[in-house]
């Protein structure tokens, strides 16, 4: 784990802007063992901070958790972009965050 020890600030596909604050929490990217070959792990921080962000805080709450959970998946590949990830980069950190990140959501839902 580490603690960002600055504020991140984001701008969304909308154009708000978020601001992830120092001291916050994140993994950065949870990759299985078997999937760390497909992805660089020197790509991807700043959108693996707000996609931990989004989903550890419910962002974007519509009332609709599966809609809530993609548009987190979705600015996390649009930050992806923003941040010149491969393209086979964002393919495969996409599609892990949509496969993989049920779970999570879940989890932070009881908690919220």
């Amino acid at each position: 784990m580490y603690v960002l020890e600055q504020d991140v600030e984001f701008t969304l596909f909308d154009g708000h802007v978020v601001t992830v604050p120092a001291g916050y929490t994140t993994d950065f990217a949870s990759v299985p063992a078997w999937a760390r070959s497909l992805v660089n792990k020197d790509q991807g921080f700043r959108a693996a901070i707000l996609h931990d962000y989004m989903y550890d805080n419910q962002y974007a709450i519509t009332g609709n958790e599966r809609k809530d959970r993609k548009i987190a998946d979705k600015e996390f590949l649009h930050q992806l972009k923003q941040d010149d990830v491969s393209r086979w980069g964002k393919f495969w950190m996409y599609a892990g965050v949509r496969i993989g990140g049920k779970p999570w959501w879940d989890d932070t839902t009881k908690k919220v």
